[in-house]
């Protein structure tokens, strides 16, 4: 299915369950993720510009899968790059971790249409990414 593609994985803020499941995922559908750690790029934006990371990553990947801290660093990287950049982590959103959530409550309740489900918790990038996608599912 993703035969010979190559996403960059960019951590800037590492994830045992992140690295493992993104790259198995990719080696699962026939592509090869290639794992950038922090140190490696001295930070998302510090030691070069986001601009420029995201045009670079854009020439020899097929798409980036971002973790970092700030949002607006993902953000940052969508706008400049020309393939697409996946949310794997920010201090505002943890789309992943909602749709990992939502496909698990659905393997378990079936189809979610017209069910409540309350999350208990801190108030954090999962839970607005779950409220999000409950919005977005209305």
């Amino acid at each position: 299915m993703l035969h010979r593609q190559n996403p960059c994985d960019a951590f800037e803020k590492a994830s045992l369950r992140t690295r493992v499941s993104f790259e198995v995922a990719m080696i699962q559908l026939g592509g090869s993720a290639i794992y950038i750690k922090p140190e490696d790029i001295g930070g998302i934006g510090k030691r070069e510009p986001i601009k420029d990371m995201a045009r670079v990553f854009s020439r020899y990947v097929n798409a980036i899968m971002a973790r970092t801290f700030e949002h607006e660093k993902v953000t940052e990287l969508a706008k400049w790059s020309s393939v697409p950049v996946i949310n794997a982590l920010t201090d505002w959103s943890h789309p992943c971790q909602a749709m990992a959530d939502v496909m698990t409550v659905q393997e378990h309740c079936g189809d979610l249409k017209g069910k409540k489900i309350a999350f208990i918790g801190d108030g954090n990038n999962v839970a607005r990414s779950l409220g999000l996608h409950a919005q977005n599912s209305v």
